[in-house]
C-alpha cells in the first residue's frame, strides 16, 4: 500500500506544467490496522452468539473481502471423537465438498485438514491443481477452478482448536501478506474456540456440582428424618426408666443412664443441625430490617452466665449497620459465631470479645474477634467444615455450626473468611451485600 502526495510545479507562478509526486510505503500501517479491524470483527462474532456455525458463518461474511475470489472452510475440532467437523460458512453448502465435511485425525486419513491438525503445521499449496495432496478432491477444486490453498492449524493454549483454510479461484494466488493476515484469522477463531469451550466446560462442571450438592443435601435430609424415629424411641424409654427404676438403679446404672440422656441431646441438637443445613437455599427468603446491635444485644444474654462466670468483656459498639436479611438466618450466623469466641476464650486469663463492622461501596463486612487460643492458618478451611474440630477445642457443639455458617453466607451472596494465628487470637469476617 502507499500514499500519493501530488504537488503542481509551476511555471511563471501561473502555468502547471506537471506535478511532483511523492510516494510513501504505509504497507506495515495499513496491515496492522486491517489486523486490528479483523480482531474486532471476530471478538465481536464471538460475543454475540454460542452457536458455532452461526459465528463461523459471521466471521466468513465479513473477512470474504479480504481475500476475494476466495472460499474460505473453518474446521472444528472434536476430542470425544478425534475429529474435524467443517463450520457453516459463507456459501458452505457449495464450498465444502461431501468428502471433507468430517476427518478422523489421524496419520493415516486423506487430506490436507487432517495432515495440518496431526502434526500442527502449516500447508501452501501454491497450484492446487498440480498437486498430490489434492488428487482426493480433485473433481471439487476443478468445479471451483481453485488455484491456492492455504491451510493453517488453529492452536490455543497449547491445545489444537481445528484448522482453517483459504482456497482461492480463478487466477487469484495468495501473497505473504494475505498468508499472514490468514495466521491472525486463524490465532483469533482458535481464541474464541478456547475461551467458549472453556467456559461450557465450567458450566457443565457447575451443572454437575449443583446436582451432586443437591443429592447431597437430600441424603442428609432423608437419614436426619430417618434418624429421629429411632431417636425419639431411645429418648422415651431413658426417660421411663428414669422415672421408675431411678431409685433401684446402681450408682453404674445411674451413670450409665445418664450417659444415654446425655448422648441422646447431643444427637438431637445434631440431626436438627443437619436439617437446618439441607434446608438452606431451599427456602423461599424474607428479608427483613435488621439492626444488628439490637440482635447480638439478645444473643449476649443468651451466654449471660458464661460470660459472668468467666468474667468476659464484651464489646459490641451501638454504631454497628442497619441491613436486610433473614432474621433467623443472621441470628443463626451471629450466634455460631459469638458462641465461638466464648469457646475460644475458655483458656485465657482476660477474655474479650469485640465485634465491629466496616463497608465499602457495596458490602458491609462484620467481624466478631477474641483474643483466645487463635486458629492456625493451616485449619482456616478446615474450621467451616462439617465435623471438622480442632484438636484445641473443647468438642462442645455438633460440628456443623461453622458449616451452617459459610453455607448462610455465601447463599446471600457474601463471604466469610477468618484471620488469626495460633495464640492470637481469631477475627472471623462476613459480608453482607447492600440492598439497594
Amino acid at each position: 500500500f502507499f500514499l500519493a502526495e501530488f504537488s503542481p510545479l509551476l511555471m511563471d507562478r501561473e502555468s502547471i506544467v506537471g506535478f511532483k509526486v511523492l510516494m510513501k510505503d504505509i504497507t506495515p500501517e495499513k496491515q496492522n490496522q486491517i489486523e486490528q479491524e479483523v480482531i474486532i470483527t471476530i471478538s465481536e462474532a464471538m460475543n454475540r452468539s454460542d452457536v458455532i456455525n452461526d459465528i463461523t458463518q459471521e466471521i466468513s461474511y465479513k473477512l470474504k473481502s479480504l481475500f476475494d475470489p476466495s472460499l474460505m472452510n473453518i474446521y472444528r475440532y472434536e476430542p470425544p471423537e478425534n475429529m474435524l467437523v467443517a463450520c457453516r460458512t459463507l456459501g458452505s453448502e457449495s464450498s465444502v465438498s461431501e468428502v471433507t465435511q468430517r476427518y478422523f485425525v489421524d496419520q493415516s486419513s486423506e487430506g490436507v485438514a487432517p495432515q495440518t491438525a496431526v502434526h500442527r503445521k502449516e500447508y501452501f499449496i501454491e497450484d492446487c491443481r498440480r498437486s498430490l495432496l489434492l488428487q482426493y478432491a480433485a473433481a471439487y477444486i476443478q468445479s471451483r477452478n481453485g488455484r491456492s490453498l492455504f491451510s493453517v492449524p488453529m492452536i490455543a493454549s497449547g491445545e489444537l482448536q481445528g484448522v482453517l483454510q483459504v482456497l482461492t479461484t480463478g487466477s487469484k494466488m495468495l501473497s505473504q501478506d494475505e498468508r499472514e493476515l490468514i495466521r491472525v484469522v486463524a490465532d483469533e477463531i482458535a481464541s474464541g474456540f478456547y475461551r467458549k469451550r472453556l467456559t461450557a466446560a465450567i458450566a457443565k462442571a457447575n451443572d454437575e456440582l449443583g446436582a451432586k450438592n443437591d443429592e447431597l443435601e437430600n441424603f442428609v435430609s432423608s437419614v436426619s428424618h430417618d434418624l429421629k424415629a429411632p431417636l425419639i424411641s431411645i429418648q422415651g424409654y431413658a426417660t421411663q426408666i428414669g422415672e421408675q427404676l431411678y431409685e433401684s438403679l446402681s450408682q453404674d446404672a445411674r451413670f450409665c443412664l445418664e450417659r444415654i440422656r446425655y448422648n441422646a441431646k447431643n444427637m438431637e441438637e445434631l440431626i436438627s443441625d443437619l436439617l437446618d443445613l439441607s434446608r438452606v437455599g431451599r427456602e423461599t427468603p424474607v428479608m427483613d430490617d435488621i439492626f444488628i446491635y439490637e440482635m447480638l444485644s439478645g444473643i449476649r444474654e443468651n451466654y449471660l452466665q458464661q460470660i459472668s462466670g468467666r468474667n468476659i468483656t464484651i464489646d459490641i459498639p451501638t454504631e454497628l449497620p442497619h441491613v436486610k436479611y433473614p432474621r433467623r438466618r443472621l441470628e443463626q450466623v451471629l450466634t455460631n459465631l459469638f458462641g465461638n469466641a466464648i469457646r475460644y476464650t475458655a483458656r485465657v486469663p482476660e477474655p474479650h470479645i469485640k465485634v465491629y463492622a466496616t463497608e465499602d461501596e457495596h458490602f458491609y463486612e462484620i467481624v466478631v474477634k477474641d483474643n483466645g487460643i487463635g486458629i492456625d492458618k493451616k485449619s482456616h478451611e478446615k474450621v467451616f467444615r462439617m465435623f471438622e474440630r480442632l484438636d484445641i477445642s473443647d468438642k462442645s457443639g455438633t460440628g456443623v455450626g461453622l458449616a451452617i455458617v459459610k453455607k448462610v453466607v455465601e447463599q446471600y451472596g457474601g463471604k466469610v473468611w477468618i484471620v488469626s494465628e495460633a495464640g492470637q487470637g481469631a477475627a472471623f469476617h462476613f459480608t453482607i451485600r447492600k440492598q439497594q
